[in-house]
């Protein structure tokens, strides 16, 4: 088959890929942006932090403290992003940080709070995206911001499974992103040209 026309073809600068690749890990559409594809860059940028807004919203719930005194209001503390988290200890992988980790907005605090706690260190962030305590723990443990995996099932219920599913479904689509930025879009033949190029090839024959 022969080559497409020059003329039908329109050339994107791509500037630095990796960078531009880079970026888009960074943030759903940023590379984009730096590639000067905006148009792309606002529809990945929108899809894609919606999607992993509401599943960081789905892994959270509001905490109820004790009142510090008879008639006064009890203090509420937001418990965030407990279904965004590294585990990887042998027989105890969270698999699905995999898919997630394709988002830096994941992976970069879940890899923060994994290394403290692995270190005995308390998380921080009020325990955001750090991974939860041992389950020979009671429902009712001390660890300051890190209940155990069945504490947040109770809270969360179903929830807590639909949010890992939709942060892990952001993460792929950002994948596509980020091969995008790095790679360019794929170049798509016009019909015409395409009819002329089949027809030119079928008189060879």
């Amino acid at each position: 088959m022969e080559s497409v026309p020059t003329d039908e073809i329109r050339e994107i600068p791509l500037k630095n890929r990796w960078l531009a690749a880079f970026l888009a890990w960074l943030c759903p559409g940023l590379g984009h942006f730096y590639q000067g594809r905006v148009a792309k860059g606002v529809i990945f940028f929108c899809s894609i932090t919606l999607l992993l807004a509401a599943g960081l919203w789905m892994g959270s719930y509001w905490e109820t403290g004790r009142a510090p005194a008879e008639g006064q209001t009890a203090p509420r503390t937001l418990c965030f992003a407990k279904n965004a988290y590294c585990q990887w200890e042998p027989g105890n992988r969270r698999l699905y940080f995999i898919p997630q980790a394709l988002n830096a907005a994941v992976a970069v605090p879940a890899l923060i709070q994994a290394a403290l706690v692995r270190d005995g260190s308390l998380p921080l962030w009020n325990g955001a995206f750090a991974p939860p305590a041992a389950s020979t723990f009671s429902t009712t443990d001390s660890i300051p911001g890190r209940p155990t995996l069945n504490a947040i099932l109770v809270r969360l219920h179903s929830w807590f499974e639909m949010g890992t599913i939709f942060l892990a479904s952001a993460g792929l689509l950002n994948l596509l992103v980020i091969f995008d930025a790095l790679l360019g879009p794929a170049w798509i033949i016009p019909e015409e040209a395409e009819k002329e190029l089949l027809s030119d090839d079928a008189n060879k024959e």
